[in-house]
């Protein structure tokens, strides 16, 4: 199955990854900005345009969603590329700016995960869910400056950093003590991070 871009609110000028033809584009509210500087048309447009108006914007479809409702305009999107069956769902953008929205991003990524592949990226910062027993390689990248890990929750048990400048055995971390931020890449190695309970969040962040 093909993956689904969801396009989100960015001020990067980056591409997310490559993009790769047949990959299906859905534009969430202002992330049609985004699409719009790297040149992406968006095979859906959706929001409920608080903040930028669908009129004049090309789009095979455009799905205008109430002000008021439980779901962001980057969940609803979530769902509808999942209801199109697809199995890769990629959050292009969504995080820097307002730190409420990042969590909110965050949390996007987490219920995509139940259930698909995804990550988020603004071609700076790419986040990473690694559930339970998952497998998370990062291949050695000269650009990567930074990789954290945090918990979801409280607290994950079992993690262990493999070819990073400060590795973890079975280690607990914790959500009130940060001992996974800024770590980094040993030169030429790839990074594997696993966990055995619970999940983490996993932030690469480039030069």
């Amino acid at each position: 199955m093909k993956r689904a871009l969801i396009f989100c609110w960015s001020e990067s000028d980056r591409y997310p990854c490559e993009i790769r033809e047949g990959d299906y584009i859905i534009c969430a509210d202002s992330g049609f900005k985004y699409a719009e500087r790297l040149g992406v048309k968006p095979d859906i447009l959706l929001g409920d345009f608080d903040s930028y108006s669908a009129v004049g914007n090309e789009a095979e479809n455009v799905i205008t969603l109430p002000t008021e409702k439980d779901d962001t305009d980057a969940m609803y999107a979530a769902k509808v590329a999942m209801a199109k069956g697809f199995d890769e769902i990629i959050l292009a953008g969504g995080i820097g700016g307002r730190e409420d929205h990042t969590k909110g991003a965050v949390s996007v990524l987490k219920f995509i995960r139940k259930k698909c592949k995804g990550f988020i990226s603004d071609g700076y910062t790419r986040v990473d869910v690694v559930k339970a027993n998952d497998e998370l390689v990062i291949p050695y990248d000269r650009s990567i400056r930074y990789i954290s890990v945090f918990p979801c929750g409280c607290k994950t048990v079992g993690v262990t950093l493999k070819n990073m400048k400060y590795e973890l055995d079975n280690y607990t971390i914790r959500d009130d003590f940060p001992i996974g931020v800024s770590n980094e890449q040993l030169e030429g190695k790839d990074s594997v991070i696993t966990c055995r309970k619970g999940g983490l969040e996993v932030y690469t962040v480039k030069e």
